[in-house]
């Protein structure tokens, strides 16, 4: 299947399969609001849960100036998003990590910005949704992936999405974490670290 994510002057198709996080579900707004962050930069900049690589490869499309690296804890997600990559004719580095802990030899990285859409979807929501993918990608422990996110993120900026019913306690733990809100959509928010 193919997804067409539209940015300013740009289309870029998607393929993805029902083993992957179906791009539809991710904002275009994380993507322009990590573009502004960047203010063209050539930072490093690391998708963290990549899925099919939307968000990573949409931020290279309008920053080619970018290191972009992206993982997934998925090895078909990292397939996808390898292809995609090739496709879009974007190089990434895209390797396999539990988050920010990579399971190969040699990624000993650091980043200036991550950006990630982590799953968030408890069991209440899953049953009333029809959302295309693994159950995984969607379904969550609450925020406990983004505090582990924020607590663990040695970046200087971070670019997230969170569904309405979480963001009070998104960026109420974001806060008391070290991060400070500098951008923000209905869905989309950028932070920096304080006293990084």
């Amino acid at each position: 299947m193919q997804y067409i994510l539209k940015l300013p002057g740009k289309e870029l198709k998607f393929y993805y399969n029902d083993k992957v996080y179906s791009p539809a579900h991710s904002s275009a707004d994380t993507i322009m609001v990590a573009h502004k962050a960047v203010q063209g930069a050539s930072i490093s900049v690391l998708d963290v849960g990549c899925g099919s690589g939307i968000l990573g490869l949409g931020l290279k499309a309008l920053d080619p100036q970018i290191t972009l690296y992206m993982s997934d804890i998925s090895p078909e997600a990292l397939r996808v998003a390898r292809l995609n990559a090739k496709r879009l004719g974007l190089y990434a580095d895209i390797f396999l990590a539990d988050l920010l802990s990579p399971k190969l030899q040699g990624h000993n990285y650091t980043y200036d910005m991550i950006i990630a859409n982590l799953p968030t979807y408890d069991q209440q929501q899953m049953d009333k949704l029809k959302l295309y993918g693994p159950q995984t990608s969607y379904l969550g422990p609450g925020l406990k992936l983004y505090e582990k996110l924020f607590g663990e993120a040695q970046c200087r900026v971070l670019v997230c999405e969170c569904q309405a019913r979480h963001q009070t306690e998104f960026l109420e733990l974001a806060k008391k974490l070290g991060w400070e809100l500098i951008l923000s959509t209905d869905t989309s928010f950028g932070f920096i670290k304080l006293n990084a």
